[in-house]
């Protein structure tokens, strides 16, 4: 891991981050930093903002919801429609359906 340039602390007790820096935490002017004591030192983190009408797509739930969708897409789990209506009458077709396993194929018993 490259050594990352050196700072000084000003009277006031702030710090001026060269870019290099900058970039390693990933922030730019007016993200918030974290400090972390451990058994090392202290860990800085970048930290970005995020407006609360989002907060709930970054909970850990929706995260894990988001991961498992993207491994039903890269194992080509998916249905496509030629058009909204057909996507709508597909939705009615399993309305009227009777309930099914909520399981993968590879995984439902048989």
């Amino acid at each position: 891991m490259p050594k990352l340039p050196r700072t000084r602390l000003r009277p006031k007790g702030q710090l001026t981050l060269p870019p290099a820096v900058q970039r390693a935490l990933r922030i730019n002017v007016g993200d918030e930093v974290a400090f972390e004591q451990t058994d090392r030192g202290v860990l800085v983190s970048g930290l970005h903002a995020i407006p609360s009408e989002q907060a709930w797509f970054w909970s850990d739930r929706w995260q894990e919801m988001e991961r498992e969708v993207d491994a039903h897409v890269a194992r080509g789990e998916v249905m496509t429609h030629e058009s909204v209506d057909d996507f709508l009458a597909h939705l009615d077709s399993l309305d009227a359906a009777p309930p099914r396993s909520r399981r993968p194929p590879s995984q439902r018993k048989t």
